[in-house]
Parts: structure tokens; sequence; C-alpha cells
């Protein structure tokens, strides 16, 4: 019986799409539940599923269609808070520490729009049980009469007070089929959850716990056309334009084509623009929400640099025309380029004082100041620097070369504080771990685990291929590395051969 509760509650008030009695304004309608209002100024409560997912949310009142965003939610209690701008009446919430057994409760809602329409539905009942399925201590089981779109919606006492949100029933198709039928169907067994859960939800919101209206005095009757009323004028009902997808994990969002081969690693901004380089000589800025271009810049060669964000947005790239470009991030825009004497396809890294470091084919390491563009130094290797450099928590460059080595280099002045040999081309970019040591991989089949002060070794690690992509490392300090086989590595180096016309 447990896996059938537990399965069973979740989503079992929750409104499916409905064409009909749907406002003019809107559009199709993807789903609906009921919420109420807990503050004068807009903020209203409802569950969690009815939200869950939803792109655009609205609420029906007399003064129209209003829109509404989710401002927080308790997925485990499935509470939500969403807020409207406005003025409207709100009820108080009651902790459900004075609620009793067999207590008098009713709901408002709007269950079955398609079939009911949009007049507020009334039911009332009595409090069956103080713990829900199981016992579950944070639910009422109601004797209320709920359908699909009472989901949301106020359990209110005799007085006027919420002592809980109406959240799921029991459901009899689920019963019969799980059971082929040998069960007894479950009559008016419904849920909502308590009052004390909602009120210790909202008070993780204090500007909206500050403004919540005071608990109406139990120890006096009330007329009860009076009770209804406030109820009514405060309850109102949610309506889904659409959901977002649920996409199974693995499946392609979006794709974007270039005019060529993408071997540039992208980068992301942090508005989630996604800018990449491409063989067919252009970075492009993509919106990471739905693959749609923003803007396209245009290089004098093929673009194999992934390009590196500054912290003010600039995009910086190199290119196969022998240069690198700092790029307004925003229109696309370019704000200067900087040339050297071969091909860049060191992907650059950039200082925290902004300064660009980048490799290039012509043996050197440069320093760029970030803003003009103006080199602040160039530091000559003895081969090829297609690695990309990394830089310590001291501000010290770390880079590879074609002539074997790794170099440590001062990033103010371009000196040169060490290099360490390996047995072949390094074009692996290095990587730091937290205690300084630097990472780096070799075509001598090895990656090397170095001491950033020093540049002593401090161990090194045979492969069974060369050892060309870069290093990551985990936060428990594992370090993880590919390398590739000599058969697959001759095959690369063919394509590239062809690319670059050698």
């Amino acid at each position: 019986m447990k896996t059938i509760f537990a399965t069973l509650i979740a989503f079992s008030l929750c409104l499916p799409a409905f064409a009909q009695d749907k406002p003019k304004a809107l559009g199709p309608i993807a789903g609906s539940g009921t919420g109420f209002f807990i503050t004068a100024d807009g903020y209203l409560l409802t569950n969690h599923h009815v939200v869950e997912g939803a792109r655009d949310i609205w609420i029906k009142t007399d003064k129209g269609l209003l829109p509404a965003k989710v401002v927080k939610v308790d997925k485990k209690n499935d509470l939500a808070v969403l807020k409207v701008e406005g003025k409207f009446a709100a009820l108080p919430l009651l902790s459900s520490r004075k609620v009793g057994l067999a207590e008098k409760v009713f709901t408002l809602g709007f269950p079955r729009p398609k079939v009911q329409g949009f007049s507020p539905k009334f039911t009332d009942g009595v409090i069956s049980s103080l713990a829900g399925i199981q016992d579950d201590p944070r639910d009422f089981q109601i004797s209320v009469p709920v359908q699909p779109g009472n989901s949301g919606g106020p359990l209110v006492d005799q007085y006027g007070n919420v002592i809980g949100v109406i959240v799921s029933k029991l459901s009899a198709k689920y019963l019969l089929l799980k059971n082929r039928g040998n069960v007894d169907l479950p009559e008016n067994v419904n849920y909502a959850i308590k009052g004390t859960f909602a009120l210790g939800f909202i008070e993780s919101l204090p500007r909206v716990a500050a403004k919540l209206k005071d608990p109406i005095s139990r120890n006096k009757e009330r007329k009860f056309s009076d009770v209804v009323n406030e109820v009514q004028e405060a309850t109102v009902p949610i309506l889904v334009g659409s959901y977002i997808p649920k996409v199974k994990p693995g499946t392609p969002i979006w794709e974007f084509e270039t005019g060529d081969g993408v071997r540039s690693s992208p980068a992301i901004g942090t508005d989630g623009t996604v800018y990449v380089g491409s063989y067919d000589r252009k970075l492009y800025a993509i919106n990471g929400k739905s693959g749609v271009k923003l803007w396209e810049f245009e290089t004098g060669s093929y673009v194999f640099s992934s390009p590196a964000i500054g912290s003010d947005g600039t995009v910086y790239v190199g290119s196969g025309d022998k240069k690198l470009y700092a790029i307004n991030g925003k229109t696309g825009d370019k704000l200067w380029e900087f040339q050297t004497g071969a091909e860049v396809n060191s992907s650059p890294a950039i200082g925290s004082d902004g300064t660009v470091y980048v490799g290039s084919s012509d043996n050197k390491l440069y320093a760029i100041n970030g803003k003009s563009g103006v080199k602040l130094w160039e530091f000559e290797t003895g081969g090829s620097v297609r690695s990309s450099p990394a830089i310590g928590s001291d501000g010290t460059v770390y880079v590879g070369s074609y002539d074997n080595k790794l170099y440590a280099i001062n990033g103010k002045s371009g000196v040169k504080l060490w290099e360490f040999e390996t047995g072949g081309n390094v074009t692996s970019s290095p990587a730091i771990g937290s205690d300084g040591t630097v990472y780096v991989g070799s075509s001598d089949y090895k990656l090397y685990a170095i001491n950033g002060k020093s540049g002593v070794k401090l161990w090194e690690f045979e492969t069974g291929g060369f050892v060309l992509p870069s290093p990551a490392i985990g936060s428990d300090g594992t370090v993880y590395v590919g390398s590739v086989g000599q058969k697959a590595l001759c095959h690369q180096w063919q394509e590239w051969g062809q690319a670059m016309g050698i």
C-alpha cells in the first residue's frame, strides 16, 4: 500500500489541459488550480504542482486577467507563493494546533472549469483525521468533496481562518488499475496540507510574513454567510497558459548550425549567452535558452581558439589570421585587435587585473592590456604555443610549448620563474590544484604533477597514448585526463594538416 499511496497523491487534483470556458485574452490553457490571497498587496498561496514548470501564470479576478509570478516554492510540502500586482482581500492563516477532530470546515474553488465554468464552488465537510496518508502529520484527512481544479484552495474553519490548503484526493481509478479491480473504492477521502506547515513556509519570506492578517477569534460565532463571502472575495482561479516541456536528460534542447566545423569549446556569459567559434571564420553569440543567433563576428581565418569572457562581458578570441580580438559581448562590435606573428590557436586566459594572456604559433606567449589591446610583454619559448595558459592564485602564468616544456612566468613582468621539460610536445593546457600543484599532459604519454612554486616534479603517470586533452580536477583533488591512442592521433593530425594546408 505504501507505493500506491505515495505515487497517487502527487498530481491527483492538478487539472490537465482544457479548451472551453477559457478567458478570451489568454489563449490556450494547459492547466488550472485554485489559490487565495494571504496579503492585501497581492501575495497568494497555492500548490506547487499547480504551477510547476509553468511558462506563464494568470489569475482571473473581477478586475480581469492578471499575470502572476512565482516567488518561492516548497516542493516537499507542495506549496507555492505567487505575486500579483494590485490590492486584494486576504485571508488569515491559523495554526493547525487549534483544530480538532470532526471540526466543520469548507472550501471554495474552481474545479473542472471546462464543465462547470468559472463560478466558485462551495463544498463542506469535517476533519476526518488529524493525519494524512499513513499517518502523515503534515496533512488533514477531510470529508470535504474536491475535484481536479480544487488544488491550492483554502480549507477554512467556521470563523474564516484558513487552517489548510487543499492538495489531493484518494483516486479510485488508480486503486482499481493497480489492484486489478479487487479493491474497495475510496469514498470521499481527501487531503489538505495543515496551516502550520503553510505558516512555516511563509515565515521563510519575512516581508510576506510581516503582512499576514491576524487570525480571527474562535471564541465568538460569526454569521456563516459573511465568512463565505470573505473567502469568496479572496479566492481566485489560477490559469497556466503553457508548461515548459519536460526533457529527458541527454536530449538536445536546440542545435545551431555554423558554416563549417566547430572545434572551439563554447564559453558562457553571466546572462547565459553562449559564445563559440567555427572554422567558417566566425565567432557566434547564441541565446542559451532558445538557440537563436544574437550576432556573429567574422575574423580573417578559422577560429580554433575557445573564447574567454572578461568580467565586463568583453569576449576575447584568437584566429588563424594571427590575431587576437576583443569583442563587445552584447553587440558583437570589435573593440580592438592584436597582431601576433602566427596563428592563434591557444585560448586566451584573463588575469584578475584584466590582463589577457594568449599563446601563438610564433613560439610566444603575450600579455595584453584587456582594455586597450596594448602589449605589456611577450615571452619566447622554443616552439609553437598552442597550449592555453593557466593563471595561479598568485598571478603566475603557466603555459606549455611544442619545445616539450612547461613554463612558469611572472604575470606582471613576463620573467621566467622556472621551466619543466617533458619528453614530448605540450599541447595540453595546465590545470592548477587548490594547493598550487600544476598538472599537465604531454605527447610522451604522461601526465605530470609539478610543484607550482619550484617547478619540481612531484609524480608522473604514464597512459597508453598521447595526452593532448587538458586535465580537470575534482573538488576532492582527483585529477581526470584523457589519452589519445597513436592510431587515432594520426587520423587527427591528417585532418589537421588538410585543414591547415600543410
